[in-house]
C-alpha cells in the first residue's frame, strides 16, 4: 500500500519520522501538502520544518520496552506543548495545550525533517511557506 500526494507516491515507511536515537516515531496517513518554516524565536533555534495535521491522523509511538514517553516544554505564551525525545532530545511535534483555542484546535505540528529526506526535500507537490510565527512575550 502506498499513500499518494498528486504526482508523488510514498510508502508507509516514507511517511514514518523517527528521532535520532529511534526511541520516538510518528506515522502519517498522508504526505504533507505544504511545509512551514516558522521563524519564531523557538523554531528558528531548533531548525524545524513543520507540517500540520489533525491530531487523530498522526500516530506517535515510543519503543514498547523503553517505558518512556516524550518530554514536553511549554512555550512562554502557554499555547503549545513542544514534545521531545527524552533520550536524544529531538523535537518531534507540538500540540495545543488548550483544546478550545481556535489557533490550534484539533491540530498538531510534526517536524517533517524527521521523515526521510526525499519526502520533505524533493516532493515537487508540497508548497514551502515561511512564517514569522507568534511574537514571544
Amino acid at each position: 500500500m502506498s499513500f499518494t500526494t498528486p504526482g508523488q507516491d510514498f510508502s508507509p515507511k516514507d511517511l514514518t519520522g523517527t528521532c535520532h536515537c529511534g526511541l520516538v516515531s510518528y506515522a502519517l496517513e498522508t504526505a504533507p501538502k505544504w511545509y512551514s518554516e516558522c521563524k519564531c524565536t523557538l523554531c528558528i533555534r531548533y531548525g524545524v520544518l513543520w507540517a500540520y495535521y489533525p491530531v487523530e491522523t498522526v500516530h506517535v509511538r515510543t519503543k514498547a520496552d523503553s517505558g518512556l514517553d516524550t518530554q514536553t516544554y511549554t512555550r512562554k505564551d502557554g499555547i503549545l506543548g513542544m514534545h521531545f525525545c527524552p533520550t536524544c532530545h529531538n523535537l518531534i511535534f507540538w500540540k495545543g495545550l488548550d483544546p478550545n483555542d481556535p489557533r490550534v484546535e484539533g491540530e498538531m505540528g510534526v517536524n517533517v525533517r524527521l521523515l526521510p529526506r526525499e519526502v520533505w526535500e524533493k516532493n515537487p507537490n508540497a508548497e514551502h511557506r515561511v512564517t514569522e510565527g507568534p511574537e514571544e512575550p
